[in-house]
Parts: C-alpha cells; sequence; structure tokens
C-alpha cells in the first residue's frame, strides 16, 4: 500500500533541537508481549489539543483495493489468481489474503470475504485487518463498524500488527468508535513494536501535536528521524523542518 504522510509545519514555534543522547529505536519483528489490552468500553477521552485533527496530519494509510468491477479478468491476473489459490488450498494463509486481494480489485467481494475469513481464523492476522476494513466500509459485507473495532482489537490483542494499527487510527479519529488518545498511542506503540513502521511515525506526530501527550519536539523529532532511517522517506522533510529555527 503507497504511504503517505503530511505533517503541517508548526511555525509558531521554533526549535534548535539536541540530539545527543536521545536516539530511539524501534524493535523489527512481531512481539505479542506488546499488545494491546483487551478494552471492552474506551476510557474517558483526554482534551483535544487547541488544533483540531487534520487528517492529512497524521498517517492513515489503511485502504484496501479498489473494486472495479470487470466482467473477465485479464489473463496475465487470472494466472496469478490461480497460483495464489493454489497456495491458499496448500495451507499457505498469505497465499489466501493474496487472493482475495485479487478478487477484491476484480469487484468480486463475496469470494475475497470469505478467503479473508479464512485466512483470519487460521491466525493469519493480516486476513483479519482485511476483513475488518470490510466491515468497517460495508464492502461485501453488511456495514458494521462495531463488528470492525470488534476484529481489530482481538487481531491486535494477538500481536497483528496492521490490527493494531487500524484500531489506533479508529480511537484517534473517533468516527464510530469514542475518541480516546490513550488507547491510540497504546495501539500505536503496539503496532510500532510489531515492526508497523508507519505506526511508529504516527506516534511522532501525536508528540508533535500534544494529543494524549505533553508536546514534545524534540520526541517527535527523535522518532520521525529513526523512522526515515527505516526507509520512510515521506516523513523524512517534516524531519528536517522541526530542526530548524
Amino acid at each position: 500500500m503507497n504511504f503517505l504522510i503530511n505533517l503541517t509545519k508548526l511555525s509558531s514555534l521554533a526549535f534548535v533541537l539536541v540530539l545527543a543522547g536521545c536516539a530511539i529505536s524501534f524493535p523489527s519483528g512481531k512481539d505479542n508481549s506488546g499488545a494491546l489490552p483487551r478494552v471492552d468500553q474506551p476510557t474517558k477521552p483526554d482534551k483535544p489539543s487547541k488544533k483540531p485533527i487534520d487528517e492529512s496530519e497524521i498517517t492513515n494509510d489503511n485502504k484496501i483495493g479498489t473494486a472495479t468491477p470487470t466482467k473477465d479478468k485479464p489473463k496475465d491476473e487470472s494466472v496469478n489468481l490461480m497460483q495464489l489459490l493454489n497456495g491458499c488450498e496448500t495451507g499457505d494463509n498469505r497465499a489466501c489474503v493474496g487472493a482475495a486481494d485479487e478478487y477484491l480489485k476484480a469487484g468480486k467481494t463475496s469470494y475475497a470475504v470469505g478467503l479473508f475469513k479464512r485466512a483470519c481464523e487460521a491466525g493469519e492476522e493480516s486476513g483479519c485487518a482485511r476483513l475488518g476494513q470490510l466491515y468497517e466500509r460495508g464492502q461485501g459485507v453488511a456495514n458494521s463498524p462495531k463488528r470492525a473495532i470488534e476484529i481489530y482489537r482481538a487481531s491486535c490483542n494477538r500481536g497483528g500488527a496492521e490490527s493494531c494499527y487500524l484500531l489506533a487510527n479508529a480511537y484517534r479519529k473517533g468516527e464510530f468508535v469514542g475518541r480516546d488518545y490513550a488507547l491510540a498511542l497504546e495501539a500505536y506503540k503496539s503496532s510500532c513494536d510489531a515492526g508497523n513502521i508507519r505506526a511508529c511515525a504516527n506516534i511522532g506526530a501525536m508528540y508533535e501535536m500534544g494529543l494524549g501527550v505533553d508536546k514534545d519536539l524534540k520526541k517527535a523529532y527523535n522518532i520521525y528521524r529513526v523512522a526515515c532511517n527505516r526507509g520512510l522517506d515521506a516523513v523524512c522533510e517534516h524531519m528536517k523542518e522541526l530542526s530548524l529555527e
């Protein structure tokens, strides 16, 4: 998935950031010990910052394949689809997710839903994240943001990095679940610990804007720096802006 970040420069503040002794490292790979604790009810939301959240300011890359109905799938794609389906039948759950994505691109959402469910039930957490997105959008299933949250939360508790990321986005935006910056930050941390660098960058954004935490531009800068060094090019320019007087 393409990643996009566009954090607004905070022009009213100028900081000279001292980097010595404040480097931050993010673990790579899955770490279930950092999974978000189960929460049935969101805690009392923090007071929003003076500056309202602009959805362009924090990464929100949670889109799935565009469903464009076609009468017949192109031959080159059908070969790939058959290979993925064969892999799925032999127990490759990632192949099930790949086949579901192919069906989704072709507008065959009912097939996609079935394969995402199959992968999720078999323990492929990326399939759970995709399934939750379908419920969130009402794509191929009855629209049910509540069901999406349930799927994200359960998968996040099992160490699903993408599900933790999507759960964090939901708590941060507060569109269909109570806005709770503390839970959003916790979920971003779980996703970051499991290797999702976009979630790590979002932690930096929350520190930059003071969402659920004390505003700390120095800490935000260092988080962005690590994300940039880990290959998240889109955050590099903004990191440079924070270092200017």
